[in-house]
């Protein structure tokens, strides 16, 4: 019994801590459902059936095979990508990276988080023409790489994408 009620006081820190810091950074939960686009932002291209995975530079496994729950969803727009899932118990869509292919002056981009602990959601910065398809694989996907030496790409090799629709999958 005491066993049980140390676990919900860790639990229950761990929650408390967690909310603590979201009111001091005013750092919040973003999702795609009541998302505004920017004045003359219009969707090129959109899939609520793929799934996403950061590949880290460092400390990646020699092969790894990737789960396809398709929960997740993509939204390219004239501006940006969009990139976020469906959590395990919910049913809005939240938001966690939104990337970019034009380096903003400054912003999130210049932290090491990209803005997560802030805004909520992470930025990066892609490389200008660095998509390559693999329409062949078993399950098709697309890498996008991120632009490097900025603070928002450390250890980040690649984010690849997960689609049955990767063959019509275009950036701005």
């Amino acid at each position: 019994m005491k066993s049980l009620l140390l676990f919900i006081a860790a639990l229950s820190t761990i929650v408390f801590v967690a909310w603590t810091f979201e009111k001091v950074t005013g750092a919040r939960t973003w999702y795609i459902e009541p998302w505004t686009f920017g004045e003359g932002e219009t969707v090129l291209w959109r899939d609520d059936a793929s799934d996403s995975y950061l590949i880290p530079t460092y400390g990646q496994a020699r092969f790894t095979s990737f789960a396809r729950p398709r929960r997740g969803f993509v939204v390219v727009t004239n501006r940006r990508l969009i990139i976020g899932m469906k959590p395990l118990f919910g049913s809005n869509r939240m938001v966690q990276y939104v990337l970019s292919t034009e380096a903003a002056a400054d912003g999130p981009r210049k932290k090491l988080d990209g803005g997560l602990l802030a805004v909520g959601y992470q930025t990066i910065i892609l490389q200008a023409g660095a998509v390559q398809a693999h329409l062949d694989e078993k399950k098709p996907f697309v890498d996008l790489r991120p632009l490097s030496g900025e603070p928002s790409s450390t250890n980040i090799d690649k984010l690849r994408i997960f689609s049955d629709s990767a063959a019509s999958f275009r950036l701005p």
